[in-house]
C-alpha cells in the first residue's frame, strides 16, 4: 500500500481477537519506530512490552482497580473538557455525537472493552526519564505514530489509549519499570474482532479548518 493509504487505514481498534503476535513482528514495529527524529539525537524513549502471562496479570490488575472503582492516577495529568480550548472542546463532543449517532443503546460496550484493555494480544508502554524536556514529549509523540504504522502495515491492528496508562503503578511494578521513569504512553495492538465497536472512526478536520497559508503556491 502507499503511504497516504496507510495513514488512512490505520485508526483506533477497540475490541482484538485473541491471535497472538509473533515476536518478529513486534520486533519489527519497534525497529521501525526508533528511526524516529529525536532532539539533538536524544532518543529518550524506554519500550516494554506486555505479552502471555504477564499482560493477563496486568489486565487483572486493571479489572480489579476498576470495579473497586479506584480514580486513574496517570503520571502525567489529564486535564478536564471544559479547560481545553474551546475548539478542541467542540471537536470532542462532536466525537461523542458521532458515536452515539452511529451505535444504537446497548449495541456496543464501550465500557467494558476499556475494562479489558481491549482484549489486547500486546501492550507497548513507552516511557521518559523523569525531568525531561518537553521536547522529549513530542518526540515519543512522533516514536509513537511511527510504531502504529509499522503495526498497521503489518496487518496489526492498535490503540493508543489513557486507559493503559490509567494505573501506572501496578504496570511499573509488573513490568518492572524503574521509579525514575515516567509512564507516558500505551499502545495496545493485536488483530481487529469483528465488534461493531471496530467499526467506529471520528470524522477529521479539514485541511482548510487547520491550516493557514501567508503566501499561497
Amino acid at each position: 500500500m502507499d503511504f497516504t493509504e496507510l495513514v488512512q487505514k490505520r485508526h483506533s481498534t477497540r475490541d482484538f481477537t485473541a491471535k497472538a503476535i509473533s515476536q518478529t513482528q513486534l520486533d519489527q514495529i519497534i525497529k521501525d519506530a526508533l528511526t524516529t527524529p529525536s532532539w539533538v539525537n536524544s532518543q529518550p524513549w524506554r519500550v516494554y512490552v506486555a505479552t502471555g502471562k504477564t499482560l493477563e496479570l496486568i489486565r487483572e490488575k486493571h479489572r480489579e482497580l476498576v470495579e473497586k472503582g479506584v480514580s486513574g492516577q496517570p503520571e502525567y495529568p489529564v486535564l478536564s473538557r471544559d479547560k481545553w480550548d474551546q475548539r478542541s472542546q467542540t471537536n470532542m463532543a462532536a466525537w461523542t455525537t458521532e458515536f452515539k449517532q452511529r451505535f444504537k443503546p446497548g449495541e456496543v460496550d464501550f465500557y467494558q472493552s476499556q475494562v479489558e484493555l481491549f482484549n489486547a494480544q500486546a501492550i507497548i508502554y513507552i516511557t521518559l526519564p523523569k525531568g525531561s524536556s518537553l521536547w522529549s514529549i513530542h518526540d515519543i509523540g512522533a516514536f509513537t505514530q511511527t510504531l502504529v504504522l509499522s503495526a498497521t502495515y503489518q496487518g496489526i491492528d492498535s490503540i493508543t489509549a489513557y486507559e493503559l496508562v490509567k494505573f501506572p503503578a501496578s504496570v511499573k511494578a509488573i513490568m518492572e519499570i524503574p521509579t525514575n521513569e515516567t509512564l507516558a504512553i500505551g499502545v495496545a495492538l493485536g488483530y481487529s474482532s469483528t465488534d461493531p465497536l471496530n467499526s467506529f472512526s471520528p470524522n477529521k478536520l479539514a485541511l482548510e479548518q487547520v491550516v493557514t497559508y501567508k503566501d499561497q503556491l
